[in-house]
């Protein structure tokens, strides 16, 4: 392996502006872990040359020479793939996967610095106040913060008008609104490249649709870029964008296919089902949901799997066939039940409905009869009448029968 193949600069993403880095020799780092790395057979990742002092690198107790292979349990081939998760997971909480002494080492949780700057530096303390309040709720806090912010021009005008998107209501802004006219002026004020990162934290922080132009920016400047264009088709299939979302995913299939790889299909094929589904085409979000998770069989967390089975259920129980669910519900089971105890009580409800559509509501009773007078029952209502009104009336109604 070439000492170039593995090696990256970490000063800009770890360095604090207030504490000069401490440096080694970037040279000596690569070329006494190159030599280990060949010996373990270890060909891809980025080899840590600085470490700022108090920065993210040192919070999340990275060493010198430290080889990063994982951001978040996504693999970090080379400087590309690392810059593009990293933008990915800014102002979130997260952990690098390391090669250490021989050994894969997991890291202390940081979150990562949350930058929209054209500099690519961390946000001002006054930001971090701001999306620590707004976080917490403390509205009244944050119009306090935003307005010192104006008069005093203690912000750049980027990241003032991203404040103003992240403080109004999230909802879907109407043409001329406060929220159209503030994304306007700064979709036209970024670069595509200056778009990544303001887009990720509208979205992180429940304002996702001032980030779908800055995403159409984003895609129009790199076309063929596949990771880029199903992120913004899964956010435009979460807002019921369908005939767009559809489009961005065909665009996708139509010129890569032969060399898509397996996440790329089971995000594509998730995407379609979320459309079927939002066009109430159950069949088809059903069959398109199969095939997803059937590309997807490595999970990173337990709790990844249990969401995604969840929710092969949940599409599987609109069909109100109860074959077809019984079998969708023993082929869940098999990724994402384990560990989980309640996840019996939220499957039983599933398939409670789907028992008295089909007519055999003495056998949904039954199911309902197990969970009533424990502790579940409430918390697996609470959850349905969020996620599947339906579902939850009828678990409802059987019980009090």
């Amino acid at each position: 392996m070439s000492h170039r193949a593995v090696l990256i600069c970490l000063i800009a993403f770890f360095q604090s502006t207030a504490i000069d880095a401490q440096q080694t020799p970037a040279d000596k780092i690569v070329a006494s872990v190159a030599e280990k790395l060949r010996a373990a057979k270890v060909d891809s990742g980025l080899i840590v040359t600085s470490i700022a002092r108090d920065g993210a690198g040192d919070r999340a107790g990275l060493k010198l020479g430290d080889l990063i292979v994982k951001l978040n349990g996504d693999t970090v081939s080379d400087a590309g793939s690392f810059a593009n998760l990293r933008d990915k997971y800014r102002g979130t909480v997260s952990t690098f996967t390391v090669w250490r002494d021989g050994q894969y080492i997991t890291t202390t949780p940081i979150v990562l610095p949350a930058a929209v700057n054209i500099s690519g530096s961390d946000w001002s303390y006054l930001m971090a106040q701001i999306l620590f309040r707004l976080d917490a709720g403390d509205v009244d806090t944050v119009g306090t913060l935003v307005q010192q912010a104006e008069e005093n021009h203690s912000l750049s005008p980027k990241d003032l008008l991203i404040v103003k998107l992240l403080v109004l209501p999230g909802e879907a802004p109407g043409p001329g609104s406060d929220q159209d006219k503030l994304t306007r002026e700064l979709t036209n004020m970024l670069t595509p490249n200056e778009s990544i990162a303001p887009a990720s934290l509208l979205q992180t922080h429940g304002r996702p649709w001032p980030a779908i132009p800055l995403h159409r920016k984003i895609v129009a400047s790199a076309p063929e870029d596949v990771s880029k264009r199903l992120n913004f088709a899964s956010l435009l299939a979460d807002l019921e964008q369908n005939d767009e979302a559809e489009k961005n995913v065909h665009y996708i299939l139509d010129r890569t296919r032969p060399g898509l790889s397996a996440h790329g299909f089971h995000v594509a094929e998730r995407v379609l089902g979320v459309v079927a589904g939002n066009r109430e085409d159950w069949q088809g979000a059903y069959d398109h949901n199969l095939r997803s998770l059937k590309y997807e069989s490595d999970f990173d967390t337990e709790a990844q799997a249990r969401n995604s089975a969840l929710r092969h259920l949940n599409i599987a129980a609109h069909l109100r066939d109860i074959d077809v669910f019984r079998q969708a519900r023993s082929f869940a089971l098999s990724f994402g039940g384990k560990g989980f105890a309640e996840w019996t009580a939220f499957v039983d409800a599933l398939e409670a409905y789907v028992l008295v559509a089909a007519n055999h509501k003495d056998d949904a009773r039954e199911l309902v009869n197990r969970w009533k007078d424990k502790p579940e029952w409430k918390r697996v209502y609470d959850y349905w009448a969020g996620a599947f009104p339906q579902c939850a009336q009828s678990w409802k109604t059987l019980a009090e029968r």
